[in-house]
């Protein structure tokens, strides 16, 4: 009921110019028309007591016609019965998480995934994890695909410890006039790795120095 309070509203004006104008300049950087993404932002989503990921919703390549409804539909994500259970166990009040919507210009990306600059399951083990798939990131991000995993360590050399390739029938890409698609793999795609070597090394590196400009894990 409150998602759909949400999702029915009118967007208020001043807040409605307010994304029309910041649109226009993406476009005046990027192109007329640019395709977007939208991307959920809640306040301490993540942090080193809880981690929101896969909860809050996403919207990929949409047309500028539709930032309105894909702002509201992000909005509303955060009244989802996996988030509200989520935050009410975790002993998190509703007011304390205002909703934010990140817009960045849409790219065709190659592969995506999720890296993270210490290993989650053994934190002590001076390790890179990096998870990867195919075209568009979002079956790693919500949890519903097997993406490869790799596991790196970077002293005294940046170097592949252990990686896990999985088998890719499918990727997610974006389609020509809005949104995305699950699309086949070729036979030779989809045992294939998602990143190659030297990217996933690269990667690492850069993980790292996040950490270290951030101070603390990413």
């Amino acid at each position: 009921e409150i998602q759909l309070l949400i999702l029915k509203g009118v967007v208020p004006e001043a807040l409605a110019a307010s994304i029309r104008t910041a649109y226009a300049l993406l476009e005046e950087k990027h192109g007329a028309g640019i395709k977007v993404s939208l991307r959920s932002s809640a306040v301490g989503e993540d942090t080193a007591q809880a981690s929101f990921a896969g909860q809050y919703r996403s919207e990929l390549n949409v047309s500028p016609e539709n930032l309105l409804t894909a702002y509201k539909e992000i909005i509303a994500s955060k009244y989802s019965l996996t988030a509200i259970s989520y935050r009410q166990r975790m002993g998190i009040p509703d007011h304390l998480v205002p909703m934010c919507v990140g817009c960045m210009p849409m790219i065709h990306g190659m592969a995506g995934g999720v890296a993270y600059s210490r290993n989650p399951v053994d934190f002590r083990a001076d390790q890179v994890v990096i998870n990867a798939v195919p075209g568009l990131p979002k079956s790693v991000v919500d949890g519903s695909g097997d993406p490869d995993r790799f596991l790196v360590t970077l002293a005294p050399e940046p170097r592949i410890s252990s990686r896990s390739i999985s088998r890719k029938t499918s990727k997610l890409v974006a389609l020509p006039g809005e949104g995305v698609q699950a699309v086949g793999t070729s036979a030779e795609e989809a045992e294939q790795p998602a990143v190659s070597e030297s990217r996933v090394l690269e990667l690492a590196r850069m993980v790292r120095s996040l950490e270290a400009y951030f101070h603390t894990p990413v």
